[in-house]
């Protein structure tokens, strides 16, 4: 079972979407980041030594950080068809949104600085990819989940 760290508010929430896409089973553990004391769980530490959430343990894995931990949930159950195959020739522009919004976007929320682009980031991917982000009612990933949490 996968033991799954959390924090109300925080972007946690797109791994608890994730867990429950997935449907398979997983315990919550309450972890306040905001208390130093909360932080000490062992287990929250050995998954996140930085003291962040999300985190999750799931058997040996221990992995910290929304986005990773998406890509890891993703591949490590294939049947929920979440991720393209390693082979998918789609698969290069799953991981480039997958991480776009945590690598370009959200460091900019620590600056006072403004976002210039005349698209909106679902535009941009769907321009890049000439698709839509849910390629019109077929699969969604969590490139997707990225965009709108």
């Amino acid at each position: 079972m996968i033991t799954f760290y959390w924090c109300p508010r925080t972007r946690a929430s797109r791994t608890r979407w994730l867990l429950e896409e997935l449907d398979v089973p997983f315990e919550t553990v309450l972890i306040d980041v905001r208390d130093p004391q909360a932080r000490q769980n062992p287990g929250f530490q050995e998954a996140s030594p930085m003291g962040k959430v999300p985190a999750i343990a799931d058997g040996a894995v221990r992995i910290a950080e929304s986005a990773a931990i998406a890509l890891y949930l993703a591949d490590a159950y294939p049947e929920a068809g979440l991720a393209p195959a390693l082979n998918d020739p789609f698969r290069g522009l799953y991981l480039y949104w997958s991480v776009y919004t945590p690598a370009v976007i959200e460091p900019g929320d620590s600056f006072d600085c403004e976002f210039t682009s005349d698209l909106l980031p679902g535009e941009t991917a769907d321009a890049v990819t000439g698709t839509v982000s849910d390629n019109e009612g077929g699969t969604i990933y969590p490139s997707d989940d990225a965009w709108v949490s």
